[in-house]
């Protein structure tokens, strides 16, 4: 007699999960409303009017629209006046209007945009997360310095792309010029502005912003620390090689947030922007496969080994070559869209490990920490998809997910240490209290 697909047991895991999910997602909209980024009126012909918006009690802005371009110019404020511009939207690839319909995304060229406010009574601020490849930002003819260094010859580029903030200010100024230099000779198919440019007052600007770093240094300070008394249970009982796999995988998300979002890794460490891709990638990969053998082990039967060794050679195979490739080469695989074929892979597998979790047969008392974990590891990869594709903007990190994920690991882990050090005193000691 063949058992029913939705036990009462399956339907409680079930339940759990969806519960989860709909809990998740809910808190991932009410974040989105709490740090909320507004669109402001209509950019026309690079001309954005705000007169009337009271920046000081407003929230940020995004500054996507169509802006004034330049294509393989770096000019300044004065120069742009008597310059034929294009219009280009904003956020986007530049690589049709800097080389033609379907050219390739390398070159230099000049954005610009010009903000008419009231009066100004305290300093206002732009947040770029990321401009492809090199930038540097002028307001009125005022800049903060270099981002890398956009130039006209590779021989003097240098990448950077990192998450950075520029000031202005001039009390009663009532138009902000705004000049963004850029230069890519590393993307070949995606280069200048990619991602949204938010305005507002610099302190909305540097709230948000330092909320976002804040949460991500917390988050992985958490893992950080989750990693370590993990390895130090392990150091207790080596048999439990699933400890070392589980600090290994909290490391390897530890390192994906901080060369993410906003790139803290780079501001950290004087690594270049070659390696801080190459770490970021590599341990994307190893992330997604450390939760896929740690979830694997508990689904009932265990996934097949082969599959698995299919998974880590491949994963051994790319880490290899992104190690030794050259910086081109990582970013074609990038915007072919090969490396998210292969993390929607690991996405797809580890659903269909949960669905296993959840509807087969059960020995495992404590599977629903573990139900639990992955609910927030789907809810975070699922969020992570569609942020990379454009389909939702996260202003500020959002850490929950993560959490959830960290919290599910921890509580299986402990119960089952709870348990095995109660079935270890009734070994010992039931059968003195029989004597």
């Amino acid at each position: 007699m063949k058992t029913p697909l939705l036990t009462s047991s399956a339907f409680t895991r079930l339940t759990l999960v969806m519960i989860a999910l709909g809990v998740l997602f809910s808190l991932r909209l009410g974040w989105s409303e709490l740090f909320h980024t507004s669109n402001p009126p209509p950019i026309e012909d690079g001309v954005l009017d705000m007169r009337g918006v009271d920046l000081n009690d407003s929230p940020i802005y995004y500054l996507n629209g169509a802006w004034e371009f330049y294509p393989g110019k770096l000019l300044t404020s004065g120069e742009t006046e008597s310059a034929e511009a294009r219009f280009i939207n904003v956020p986007g690839d530049w690589g049709d209007e800097l080389n033609g319909i379907n050219g390739s995304s390398y070159g230099y060229g000049t954005y610009r945009l010009r903000i008419l406010v009231d009066p100004l009574v305290k300093p206002v601020s732009l947040w770029i997360k990321k401009i492809q490849t090199a930038s540097r930002v002028e307001m009125n003819g005022e800049s903060e310095g270099n981002i890398g260094k956009p130039v006209l010859q590779e021989d003097g580029y240098r990448p950077r792309t990192v998450s950075y903030t520029s000031t202005y200010y001039n009390k009663g100024a009532t138009e902000l010029d705004i000049i963004i230099h850029a230069a890519n000779y590393d993307k070949p198919t995606n280069g200048g502005i990619v991602r949204s440019i938010r305005f507002g007052s610099q302190g909305s600007i540097d709230s948000v912003r330092w909320y976002s770093i804040g949460f991500q240094l917390v988050t992985f300070i958490i893992l950080l620390l989750h990693g370590l008394y993990t390895y130090i249970l392990y150091q207790f009982n080596r048999k439990e090689t699933d400890l070392l796999l589980t600090g290994l995988l909290t490391l390897s998300v530890g390192v994906a947030l901080l060369v993410g979002h906003d790139n803290i890794l780079q501001l950290w460490l004087p690594i270049n922007y070659t390696w801080a891709l190459k770490i970021g990638l590599v341990a994307v990969l190893w992330q997604n496969h450390l939760i896929l053998h740690l979830f694997s082990k508990f689904a009932s039967p265990p996934v097949l080994s082969m599959p698995l060794k299919v998974h880590v050679f491949a994963v051994t195979l790319l880490t290899g070559l992104m190690l030794v490739a050259p910086t081109i080469w990582i970013n074609t695989f990038i915007d072919l869209k090969l490396f998210l074929v292969f993390f929607l892979v690991s996405f797809a597998w580890l659903t269909y490990i949960m669905a296993g979790l959840i509807f087969k047969q059960q020995t495992d008392k404590d599977i629903g920490f573990m139900l639990l974990s992955a609910a927030g590891i789907i809810s975070n990869l699922g969020w992570n998809v569609a942020d990379s594709t454009g389909l939702v903007t996260t202003t500020v990190y959002y850490p929950i997910d993560i959490l959830v994920a960290i919290v599910g690991f921890s509580s299986y882990w402990f119960k089952k240490y709870y348990r095995n050090a109660r079935q270890n005193r009734h070994r010992l000691y039931g059968p003195m209290r029989k004597d």
